[in-house]
């Protein structure tokens, strides 16, 4: 059976700014993606800037998926069932 993998405490990631919305109501938000030694993606952070909004706490029971699927033994199929 396969085992997690867990991240270096020292890692190296990617942050990405992105904007949804239409003219007048604009979400604004960061995307952060930490990566394992050999460049493999290992969690995933979405942050909404607009904290308290229902943009942001959507967001956060994404991210909490997001930042472990990556490190379990389980294909990426199974989280969409």
């Amino acid at each position: 059976m396969a085992e997690r993998e867990h991240l270096p405490d020292l890692r190296q990631s990617i942050t990405h700014r992105f904007c949804i919305g239409f003219p007048g109501h604009q979400y604004e938000g960061y995307i952060t993606v930490g990566l394992f030694d050999d460049g493999r993606p290992g969690e995933l952070f979405i942050n909404a800037a607009k904290a308290g909004s229902v943009t942001c706490g959507l967001s956060l029971a994404e991210q909490a998926l997001a930042a472990l699927g990556p490190r379990l033994p389980a294909p990426p199929e199974g989280f969409l069932q």
